[in-house]
């Protein structure tokens, strides 16, 4: 427990843990504080919290704008804590949104990456650097702060991006004190780009178009125009045609998470995650995914993943195809497309007679030998 004093006040601050509503996307946990206020003689009554004076312009249609955001407080700038920021269509905050914000105590600004579950940072406002993810960007050298009496002035330089490049989008902001009382989700700005609706996501390409290896590495690209982080998944089929049974190979690489998912046999389960590049596989009846020998990159338009497949069980042999969807950020997608055909093994080896004895690896057990002696293209196999 510490004892302080403040406008005239002894105050009593106990620090307690608590979920904090001021940060709800990344479950950040704050340090709250129960205030115990021992009035004296002539004391005055407990600090206001802060309010939000202006955030300027009100209206914007540039890709990079700066904002000028205004916090108050009646106990003095420095009773400001932080500054949140907002770019979304409401003031709730999904992942593949832009959010983030100004600490003065440090005089630090972060931004949380596309799944909210990490800190980019921190970047000095007025200093050379720019942090970003998937929806915006924010540069260092076009912000500042300033601060005098009761007011904190934060000069915030934003650049819209990928997904969110074009559209109707309004800026939020959220002022907090040392007291962790808040304003509370304000708009203060609605942020307009383009008038041409978003433009749905095309697999540009797939290589191999054909394989007759059980193990094969598919480099698949996806393309947005509106930028790779427009990406949202990208499913794959292997099966002899786009519907979906049970028994088949079925599942999707998911962007934001960097995971990939396979389908149990049963399409009921979803068998992961699995980060492209590590030491792992995941696998069904049908057919194995392999982590180490699978990659990501992104670029511009272009979401690149090389995928590592293997068949097995009733899949070993057969005539089977590969399949790509790909989604974007408003759930419009390219539909099943198919790039590559997968032939393995077709049926009975050469030389060797349909016979009920012969396994589909095209091996014999025991009873074969006359069978074998017989035909000079068939060889015991074990």
């Amino acid at each position: 427990m510490t004892v302080g004093a403040r406008a005239g006040r002894r105050l009593a601050t106990i620090a307690i843990a608590r979920e904090g509503p001021f940060d709800v996307a990344a479950h950040e946990k704050i340090q709250a504080s129960v205030v115990v206020v021992i009035e004296e003689a002539g004391a005055g009554t407990p600090g206001a919290p802060p309010t939000l004076i202006s955030a300027t312009p009100g209206l914007s249609t540039t890709a990079t704008q700066t904002f000028a955001v205004v916090g108050r407080d009646a106990d003095g700038f420095a009773d400001i804590s932080r500054m949140y920021f907002l770019v979304n269509n409401n003031s709730s905050i999904p992942t593949g949104s832009c959010h983030g914000f100004y600490n003065r105590g440090s005089n630090w600004i972060f931004l949380y990456n596309d799944g909210l579950t990490t800190l980019m940072g921190p970047l000095v406002p007025g200093t050379p650097g720019t942090i970003q993810n998937g929806q915006c960007a924010i540069n260092g050298a076009s912000s500042s702060v300033a601060a005098a009496g009761t007011d904190l002035m934060l000069n915030l330089s934003i650049t819209r991006q990928g997904a969110y490049a074009n559209g109707v989008k309004n800026l939020y902001i959220w002022v907090t004190d040392d007291a962790a009382t808040g304003t509370g989700w304000i708009q203060t700005s609605t942020w307009t780009l383009g008038t041409t609706p978003p433009t749905a996501p095309n697999p540009s390409s797939a290589t191999p178009a054909s394989s007759t290896t059980a193990t094969q590495s598919f480099a698949i690209t996806g393309r947005d125009a509106n930028g790779f982080a427009d990406i949202s998944r990208l499913y794959f089929l292997v099966n002899n045609n786009p519907s979906i049974p049970a028994g088949s190979c079925h599942g999707f690489y998911d962007r934001v998470s960097n995971s990939i998912f396979l389908y149990n046999d049963a399409l009921a389960v979803l068998i992961g995650p699995l980060t492209p590049g590590t030491n792992g596989v995941i696998q069904n009846g049908q057919c194995a995914i392999i982590g180490a020998a699978s990659s990501v990159t992104a670029s511009g338009t272009d979401l690149l993943l090389n995928l590592s497949i293997r068949r097995q069980g009733s899949y070993a042999t057969g005539a089977r195809n590969l399949y790509i969807w790909v989604t974007d950020n408003a759930n419009t997608g390219t539909g099943w497309v198919q790039v590559s055909v997968w032939t393995l093994g077709m049926g009975v080896p050469h030389g060797c007679p349909p016979d009920s004895s012969l396994d589909c690896a095209g091996r014999f057990d025991d009873r074969d030998s006359d069978l074998r002696r017989n035909r000079p293209g068939c060889r015991r196999v074990r």
